[in-house]
C-alpha cells in the first residue's frame, strides 16, 4: 500500500459546487492524505480539463481517508468533488463501511460535480470514508474515476476534521542518560575509525543535519551516541575494507543510524531514470553477521520509519534482528555499489526483549506450510430440476441453482470439505445498449435434467432486445462441472453487445483469511491472501487461461478455467476484497443477426482436494488435448538461450558481432537483424516500418546476394525485425495516402518522429504482403527465426465499418490469423517470435517470444515467475528486462532468468564496452554457462513450478532431464536462510552442489532413495542446485 500524507486546509467560502450549511466552516482533505494503491494514479501533472484530480481506470480500486473527528463532533455535509467524464464508472462511497451513495460518473463532456456522502450527526472520534470503484454498469462510459479530494462542511463550533496519519519523518530529540527510561537495556557501541581522508559532511540543509550538536539523542525511544560529524565511518572507496563495528553481546535487536547518500535516479537503465533508492537487493547493498560460533548471515536491514526493507536516501533509523541463540560478535557492511556510499552514525544494541518487528517479506508471500489432509467419504450423486432448484452432484461436487426467478448461484462445493460460500450473485450477464443485464433478470423458460447435467432456457425480452439463452452444465469426474452457454437473438434487429461468463462472486473457502488466489497474470504469479485487483485482457497481460482459489489449511481447491480455443476476446476480471474473491470473464461485444448464435467457450468449474498446484496441473491437462509439441526440427531452438542484437549504423557483418558476443559473454545463439531494411542509409538509419522486402535492404549488404552470403557466414541463426502493425510515410508503397486511408484500423500514430498508422489485420492485401515478406526471408535469404514486433499484446482495435468484420475488433484476431498463415508459409525448422506474451492458444503456431515481463515485476509482491515458460515447456522465453547499461549492481533481475530457467535477449551485446562492466559481465558469462551445461534439463517437457519447501518465503522450480534433475531456488527473504529445503531421489555416492555458487550443498539421506538437501542461500538470492552422480 502507499501512504501519502498532506494537511488540513480551511477555505473561505466561495463558488463552490454544493451549498454549504448556513454559518459554516468548510474543510477540504486534500489527496495526498488518502490511502491507497498503485491502481491510481496522483501527482502534479495528474489533471482532467486543468482539474488537479486522482485518477483510477480499475475496477473495484479503493480508496480510504482516515480522519479524526474532533469534540464535540457535530452535525456535518461531507462531499466527495469529482469530475464527470464520456469514459466514467460507477462510483460507491462508504462511511464507516456502509454503503452511503452509488452514482453514474458518465458525462459527455468533462463537468466537475460534487457527491453528497452524508449530512448527519457525526460522533467525534476516528471514522473512514471509502471510495470504491464500482465499474460501468452500462453501455456509455468506461471505467475511470476522477477525484479531486473530500470537503467537509460543519457549523460554526463543530469539531475540526483532522486526518489520521502514522509520521514516516526522522525525529530525534535530544536526552540525557538519566532521563531515558529503562537505558540499561541498551548498549552503544563504539564506531570504527573513517578511513577516507577528508571528513564526513552532511548535505546544507538535510533532515537530521541539527543531531550532531547533541552527544546523545533519543529516536524512537531508541538512546544514540552521536559522535563528532567529520570522524562518521563510511563506504565508498575503491579499495576500502568492508566498514566493521566489533560487538560481543547476546542481542535481540541492533538499531542503525546510517547516512546513505544515493542517486535519485539510475541513468545507467535508460531515459526513464527510474529510482535507485531504497536499496534492497543483495547486488548491491547487505549487512553481514558473525557470531561467536564462527557462524554468519547477510541481512538487509529493515526501514522503521518506511515499515519496508532496504536503505533508502538521507538518514534513516534501521534494525536488525541477529539470531537470538547466538552471541553476534561484529557487523560488517557490504556495500557493493561505486555510486552510493553509506555512513554508520550511530550503532545501539537492544539487550532486552525486542521492540521493533519486521513485516513478513515486504508484500505479498507465495509461501505456505502443505498440509496433507485426507478427504472425508464422497457424497451422494444427484442430477435433479424441482422446487425452483437445479442440484448436480456426483459425490465429488455439489452445484445448486436458484431457478425460481431468474438465474442465480445459491451453493457450490464438496461433500469432502466445506462448501465454497458465493454471493447469489448471477451465474451470466449481457451488456446491450442499456446495461449489463444479469440472469437473475431473465426469464426461466425452461429447465431439464438431463444424463450428468441440466439444460435451462431464460428468455428476456426488452424494447429492442429479444434473446434467448441456454445455460448447460455438465458433470464431467473427479469435482469437474462444465458449464456452457449458448445466446440467441430471437429479434428482428441486430444485437450488439458483452458478455460475462461465468461470474462468480463473494467466494471464500472456510474463513475469508484463509482464502487465498491464484492469478498467473503476466510478470508474477500472485499467489496470496491479501486483497488485490486484476483486470486484465488474455494475452499479454494475462496469457493463461486459469484461476483458482483457494484454502491451504483445509487443502481444497476451486479451480476455474475458461477454456476457450476459438480464442474470442476476453478480459479476467479477478481478485479479493473483504467480501471475499470474485471471478469473471468477460467477453469482448459481438453482433448478432437476427437468428445469430452466439456460444461461449465451455468452462470448468472444479473444487478438488489440493491448492493451486492442482489448478495449474488441471490447466496444463486441458492444454494436452489440442497442444501438438514442437517438431524435432526445431530442436535446435530449444537449446538456445542467448539472443544478441544487430544495428547496420555499426557498419559490421553478423559474423563479427556474433563474435564479439561469444568473446566477452561466452555464447551467442543467436542474433536478431534490426533496422536491416533501411534504403535510405545514411539519411535514414532507423526502420522502414511496413515494407519488408527485397526492394528496402541497406546498402551495406551488397545487394540480396550480399545478404544471403552474410547469413550464411554468420555461423548462428538470424530473425529480421518486421512489424505487421506499424506502417510510416517512409513505406513507398504501403505508406502512401491512398492506403492509410482504406487501411486504417488502430488508428494514426508517430514513430521515429515520421506519420505513421497501425493497419487492419483484416486487409487480405496486407496479410498476403506479409506473407510472402517472411516467405522471402525465410526460404530464399534463410533466416531461421520470424520476428513479429508488437505481436502478442492483442488489445488494439480497429472501429472500421469498412474491412468486413464487426466494428470495433481487436487487433488479437488479425494477428493471430496472420501468425497461421506464416507458419504455414515458412520450413519445417524455421520458429517465430512475437515481441509480447501471446494468448496461450497463439502457441498451436508459434514458438518463443520476447518478454519484459520481469522487468515489470514486483519482487517485493510476487514470485517473478514466468508461467507460461512452464505451461509451455517447448516455448521459448527471450527476457528483454534490460535496455541499457548494466552497471553499479542494478541487475538484480537477471537472478530470476535462472530461477525460470529461460534465457535472454541483450539489446546492448552490439557494444559490450559502453553498455556493460566487468561484474555484470561476469554474471551474465556465469547464467549463460549454466544453462547451456544444463539445457537437457532446462529444455525439458517435466518441468514443475514452485514445489512445496520446508523453508518459509523460499521457492523451488524444478527441471528433471534425461540426463539429471535441476532444482533452481529464490530466497524471497531479506536474510540468509539455512535449513532442510526439499527432499529428493537419492543415488548412493550422489553428491549435490549449488552451480550459481559452485559450492556443495550438504544431503542427508532419511533412506536408501531419498535425501534431504540442506541449503545456505543469502538474502534475495538465488542458488541452482544439481545431482552429481558417482
Amino acid at each position: 500500500m502507499k501512504k501519502s500524507f498532506g494537511v488540513l486546509h480551511v477555505l473561505a467560502l466561495a463558488v463552490l459546487l454544493f451549498t454549504p450549511l448556513l454559518g459554516a466552516e468548510i474543510q477540504t482533505i486534500s489527496l495526498e492524505d488518502a490511502t491507497h494503491g498503485d491502481d491510481w494514479s496522483h501527482g502534479p501533472r495528474t489533471t482532467i480539463s486543468g482539474i488537479p484530480i486522482i485518477s483510477t481506470g480499475k475496477r473495484r480500486a479503493t480508496m480510504t481517508f482516515e480522519v479524526t473527528v474532533g469534540a464535540p463532533g457535530g452535525t456535518y455535509q461531507v462531499f466527495l468533488p469529482v469530475v464527470k467524464a464520456f469514459n466514467a464508472a460507477h462510483i460507491g462511497v462508504y462511511f464507516d463501511g456502509e454503503l452511503q451513495v452509488e452514482a453514474d460518473m458518465f458525462s459527455a463532456s468533462n463537468v466537475q460535480h460534487s457527491i453528497l456522502i452524508t449530512e448527519r450527526y457525526i460522533a467525534p472520534g476516528p471514522h473512514t470514508i471509502k471510495v470504491k470503484n464500482l465499474g460501468q454498469k452500462k453501455a456509455l462510459g468506461g471505467n475511470n474515476l476522477y477525484i479531486e479530494g473530500l470537503r467537509i462542511v460543519g457549523k460554526e463550533g463543530s469539531g475540526t476534521w483532522r486526518v489520521r496519519v502514522e509520521s514516516k519523518e526522522f525525529v530525534f530529540k535530544p536526552a540525557k542518560k538519566e532521563a531515558i527510561p529503562e537505558y540499561d537495556n541498551f548498549l552503544t557501541a563504539a564506531l570504527p575509525a573513517r578511513a577516507q581522508k577528508e571528513p564526513f559532511s552532511v548535505p546544507e540543509g538535510s533532515v537530521g543535519s541539527d543531531m550532531f550538536s547533541h552527544p546523545l539523542v533519543f529516536v524512537r525511544n531508541i538512546p544514540f551516541l552521536i559522535p563528532n560529524v567529520k570522524n562518521i565511518p563510511e563506504t565508498g572507496l575503491a579499495d576500502q575494507n568492508p566498514l566493521q563495528v566489533v560487538l560481543a553481546n547476546a542481542t535481540s535487536e541492533v538499531f542503525l543510524l546510517v547516512w546513505s547518500q544515493i542517486p535519485p535516479h539510475d541513468g545507467d537503465l535508460g531515459p526513464s531514470l527510474p529510482p535507485i533508492a531504497p536499496i534492497d537487493q543483495s547486488e548491491r547493498f547487505t549487512i553481514k553477521l558473525t557470531y561467536e560460533d564462527g557462524t554468519t548471515e547477510e541481512m538487509i536491514p529493515f526501514d522503521v520509519r518506511q515499515k519496508r526493507y532496504g536503505l533508502d536516501n538521507g538518514i534513516g533509523l534501521y534494525v536488525l534482528h541477529p539470531d537470538a541463540k547466538k552471541v553476534l560478535q561484529r557487523l560488517a557492511f557490504q556495500d557493493r555499489t561505486y555510486k552510493s556510499s553509506f555512513a554508520l552514525v550511530a550503532l545501539t544494541c537492544n539487550l532486552d526483549k525486542p521492540i521493533s518487528p519486521e513485516v513478513a517479506l515486504g508484500g505479498l508471500d507465495a509461501w505456505y506450510p502443505t498440509v496433507n489432509k485426507t478427504p472425508s467419504a464422497a457424497g451422494k450423486g444427484e442430477v435433479s430440476i424441482a422446487n425452483g432448484r437445479a442440484v448436480l452432484a456426483d459425490g465429488s461436487i455439489e452445484l445448486t441453482l436458484d431457478i425460481k426467478d431468474g438465474l442465480k448461484w445459491e451453493s457450490l462445493g464438496t461433500p469432502a470439505y466445506q462448501r465454497v460460500v458465493l454471493d447469489d450473485s448471477d451465474l451470466f450477464a449481457v451488456r446491450p445498449a442499456d446495461g449489463w443485464i444479469g440472469s437473475s433478470s431473465w426469464k426461466v423458460a425452461d429447465a431439464k435434467a438431463r444424463q450428468n447435467g441440466v439444460s435451462i432456457v431464460l428468455e428476456y425480452k426488452e424494447k429492442n432486445v429479444n434473446l434467448e439463452a441456454v445455460v448447460k452444465l455438465t458433470l464431467t469426474k473427479n469435482g469437474k462441472i462444465k458449464a456452457g452457454l449458448t445466446l440467441t437473438n430471437r429479434g428482428t434487429e441486430p444485437f450488439l453487445g458483452r458478455v460475462k461468463f461465468p461470474i462468480l462472486e463473494g467466494v471464500r473457502l472456510g474463513a475469508l483469511e484463509d482464502t487465498w488466489y491464484f492469478i498467473p497474470r503476466s510478470g508474477g504469479a500472485v499467489i496470496h491472501r491479501d486483497e488485490v485487483n486484476v483486470y486484465a485482457s488474455h494475452g499479454e497481460q494475462h496469457p493463461l487461461q486459469v484461476e483458482s482459489f483457494f484454502n491451504p489449511k483445509e487443502w481444497f481447491v476451486l479451480t476455474l478455467l475458461s477454456n476457450d480455443l476459438d480464442g474470442q476476446f476476453h478480459w479476467y476480471d479477478v481478485g479479493k476484497d473483504d467480501k471475499g474473491g470474485w471471478y469473471n470473464v468477460e467477453y469482448f461485444e459481438k453482433s448478432l443477426k437476427p437468428g445469430g448464435v452466439w456460444t461461449l467457450p465451455e468452462c470448468t468449474i472444479a473444487v478438488t482436494p489440493g491448492d493451486w498446484r492442482e489448478s495449474f496441473r488441471l490447466y496444463r491437462q486441458w492444454i494436452t488435448t489440442w497442444y501438438k509439441p514442437k517438431p524435432a526440427a526445431t530442436d535446435w531452438y530449444r537449446k538456445s538461450f542467448v539472443q544478441g542484437f544487430w544495428y547496420q549504423y555499426t557498419n559490421r557483418d553478423f559474423a563479427t558481432d556474433v563474435k564479439q558476443v561469444r568473446d566477452v559473454f561466452g555464447y551467442c545463439d543467436g542474433l536478431n537483424a534490426y533496422n536491416w531494411n533501411s534504403r535510405e542509409y545514411p539519411k535514414m538509419a532507423g526502420f522502414t516500418f511496413g515494407e519488408y522486402d527485397r526492394t528496402v535492404l541497406w546498402p551495406g549488404f551488397g545487394g540480396e546476394e550480399g545478404l544471403k552470403k552474410k547469413v550464411a557466414e554468420a555461423g548462428v541463426p538470424l530473425s529480421f525485425y518486421t512489424n505487421a502493425i506499424l506502417i510510416h510515410n517512409k513505406a513507398l508503397h504501403n505508406g502512401v495516402p491512398t492506403k492509410t486511408k482504406q487501411w486504417m484500423g488502430a488508428g494514426p500514430a508517430v514513430h521515429d518522429g515520421l506519420p505513421s498508422y497501425r493497419p487492419c489485420l483484416r486487409i487480405e492485401e496486407w496479410l498476403d504482403y506479409m506473407v510472402a515478406a517472411e516467405r522471402w526471408l525465410t526460404r530464399e535469404i534463410g533466416a531461421k527465426i520470424v520476428y513479429l514486433d508488437e505481436f502478442g499484446y492483442g488489445a488494439r482495435f480497429c472501429y472500421s465499418k469498412a474491412h468486413g468484420h464487426d466494428a470495433p475488433e481487436p487487433s488479437a484476431y488479425g494477428e493471430r490469423e496472420l501468425t497461421r498463415r506464416i507458419r504455414a508459409a515458412i520450413p519445417d525448422d524455421v520458429v517465430i517470435r512475437s515481441e509480447n506474451q501471446p494468448e496461450d492458444i497463439r502457441f498451436q503456431w508459434q514458438d518463443s517470444y520476447y518478454t519484459g515481463a520481469l522487468g515489470r515485476s514486483k519482487p517485493a509482491e510476487s514470485v517473478p515467475l514466468d508461467l507460461v515458460r512452464f505451461a509451455f515447456p517447448d516455448s521459448k522465453a527471450f527476457n528483454l528486462i534490460y535496455g541499457y547499461s548494466l552497471k553499479d549492481g542494478n541487475w538484480e533481475l537477471l537472478k530470476f532468468i535462472l530461477f525460470n530457467g529461460s534465457s535472454y535477449g541483450m539489446s546492448r551485446s552490439y557494444d559490450p564496452k559502453s553498455y556493460f562492466e566487468e561484474r555484470s559481465i561476469l554474471v551474465l558469462r556465469k547464467l549463460f554457462r549454466i544453462l547451456h551445461e544444463n539445457a537437457d534439463a532446462f529444455t525439458s517437457h517435466d518441468v514443475e513450478p514452485l514445489i512445496t519447501t520446508e523453508l518459509p518465503g523460499v521457492f523451488v522450480n524444478r527441471f528433471r532431464g534425461t540426463e539429471k534433475t535441476v532444482w533452481t531456488v529464490y530466497n524471497a527473504n531479506y536474510r540468509t536462510v539455512k535449513g532442510e529445503l526439499i527432499q529428493v531421489a537419492h543415488k548412493p555416492g550422489a553428491q549435490y552442489v549449488d552451480l550459481w555458487k559452485d559450492y556443495p550443498v550438504k544431503a542427508q539421506a532419511s533412506s536408501g532413495d531419498v535425501a534431504t538437501l540442506i541449503v545456505e542461500i543469502g538474502p534475495r538470492d538465488v542458488a541452482c542446485i544439481t545431482q552429481v552422480n558417482p
